[in-house]
């Protein structure tokens, strides 16, 4: 069974090729991950960019909807900086731009 991770990554990348390497994530390995239940891709945005910091993407089956959370990590206390909910595939990457590229948070 395909993990949704795989999922959300093919998705960004078929909306948008580049947007990975515009949010300096483009070397990142994926994350899979578990979040509040449900499947999740990790992303981690860098270099010259508006805002720098973890990118969770869940898919929420419930609602067929995803929910983006932007998290900074400091001192081993995790701050939710931002948290969208229902987010559809195509309104991905605008989202996670405004906030990585603009800073609009």
């Amino acid at each position: 069974m395909t993990h949704a991770a795989d999922i959300i990554f093919e998705q960004i990348k078929t909306l948008d090729p580049m947007a990975m390497y515009d949010w300096g994530a483009m070397y990142q390995p994926k994350v899979r991950m578990k979040k509040a239940d449900m499947e999740a891709l990790r992303i981690k945005s860098s270099l010259n960019v508006a805002w720098k910091g973890f990118i969770d993407i869940m898919y929420n089956r419930g609602t067929d909807a995803y929910i983006i959370e932007f998290v900074k990590v400091r001192a081993g206390k995790v701050k939710v900086c931002k948290r969208v909910e229902d987010v559809y595939a195509d309104m991905m990457v605008s989202i996670i731009d405004e906030v990585v590229l603009k800073g609009e948070l």
